[in-house]
């Protein structure tokens, strides 16, 4: 069983559990008998929605241990996504069935004079609702999503509240009013370290900013030594780093560590593509840095049975070039280096360098203007063997899509097909 499979089932009896002390607390006949029925299934979609809501503050904590219990943030933000839906259809099948339940009385569960034990319920519902929907039809800046979370967090304390005042949660057993209680706390705490931890720095690491690359007016490497104890990572994995610099948002955002294992300082390359990076071309020798993480299941294999293709897409170089740094033997792996032309092969002739003393190691780099989007067909030319071998990819989704369909119909298992696409960040 894989440990990702292990951190669902967990979520799942997290949630579910409520429902075990909820039965024991009466009559199932007298609670599913006529009009009684709506109620209680107005009340169980209470007790499994606040359950999953405070689970799902957990799942956006971004801390180590709950990321390595769900194979990486990648699969943990997908899951963190469908949770919440799932939290909006259990809140809103409990409203539903409360207001079918008090039939031509229902509009007085909403007003202000039903007490404010059921008021803040009624708020938590409009604001959930809400903040959901505009976070899953729109793409959203840094700073509103950082809002829509923090108006999430309180509307979850509203939640709590009217779970907790509402006569029929403590009076149904204590066994579910404590564990209700242990849940909400934990959902509260990964609340307050997301939202105040961060700015005080608890849980992150000091780096200064020894020395910026100018790659070309795209593109920069930030060279960074510790302040205190180094951040331990694996080849391939990524920080969330915060830059205190005038002119750079303070704000957290994910770079792939470009730097071998064990060296003295960090490395993140840094491509100009919205608002912040802009910001991030201007970043100065001396300014501090606060990194979080590592975070990332995308791991150099070292499988001599089976060859490797890596194939990196603009800034996606960096994780190979982190593997390309830390190498400390020959591996048998091909590297395509794509790129719009010579002008971005930003690292190319250290990757030379580097393939001269492994000759296992081949580098090679993929202009499209000029030889056009890589291909399967491409990359069979030079390996023969490619179903026979892992495929590492990290780049744009579209090139990782049309990639992995590509593999998949030339034989190559999934299960040696690793791909890290920069979009969920």
């Amino acid at each position: 069983m894989t440990t990702r499979r292990t951190g669902c089932y967990v979520l799942a009896a997290a949630v579910l559990f409520p429902l075990v002390p909820w039965l024991m607390a009466g009559s199932v006949e007298d609670r599913f008998s006529g009009v009684a029925t709506l109620k209680s299934v107005a009340n169980l979609a209470a007790l499994f929605g606040i359950a999953a809501w405070a689970a799902n503050l957990v799942l956006a904590s971004r801390i180590r241990p709950v990321e390595r219990a769900f194979g990486g943030l990648e699969h943990l933000y997908r899951l963190h996504r469908r949770v919440g839906v799932l939290v909006v259809v259990l809140v809103a099948t409990h409203a539903l069935f409360l207001t079918l339940h008090a039939g031509g009385d229902a509009l007085d569960l909403y007003l202000p004079a039903a007490g404010w034990s059921t008021f803040t319920g009624v708020i938590a519902l409009v604001v959930l609702v809400g903040l959901v929907v505009m976070s899953l039809v729109g793409r959203l800046t840094y700073q509103t999503f950082v809002l829509l979370q923090r108006l999430i967090g309180a509307a979850f304390i509203l939640g709590a509240l009217h779970t907790f005042a509402v006569h029929g949660t403590a009076a149904a057993s204590p066994t579910l009013t404590i564990y209700l209680a242990c849940l909400t706390t934990a959902g509260i705490a990964s609340l307050g370290y997301r939202l105040i931890g961060g700015p005080l720095g608890v849980g992150r690491h000091r780096y200064c900013v020894d020395e910026v690359r100018r790659l070309d007016d795209d593109a920069v490497e930030i060279v960074m030594a510790p302040v205190g104890r180094p951040l331990a990572f694996q080849a391939g994995q990524f920080v969330y780093a915060t830059f205190h610099q005038s002119g750079i948002p303070r704000e957290a955002h994910p770079f792939t560590i470009a730097s071998a294992p064990g060296d003295d300082s960090l490395r993140v390359a840094v491509k100009r593509f919205g608002d912040f990076t802009s910001s991030m071309m201007r970043v100065r020798p001396g300014s501090q840095a606060q990194l979080e993480g590592p975070f990332g299941r995308f791991y150099l294999r070292r499988d001599p049975a089976h060859p490797q293709t890596w194939i990196a897409g603009g800034i996606g170089i960096t994780p190979f070039l982190s593997w390309a740094r830390g190498l400390d033997r020959s591996i048998s792996a091909d590297l395509y280096y794509c790129m719009p032309g010579p002008e971005q092969a930003h690292f190319l002739d250290e990757l030379y360098d580097i393939a001269d003393r492994y000759p296992a190691f081949r580098v090679i780099p993929m202009r499209k203007r000029s030889l056009g989007h890589l291909t399967v067909s491409d990359i069979e030319a030079v390996n023969p063997n490619l179903s026979e071998g892992h495929v590492f990819m990290c780049g744009p989704p579209l090139m990782i899509d049309n990639l992995t369909t590509g593999l998949a119909t030339r034989g190559v298992p999934s299960h040696r097909i690793h791909s890290e696409s920069f979009d969920f960040r």
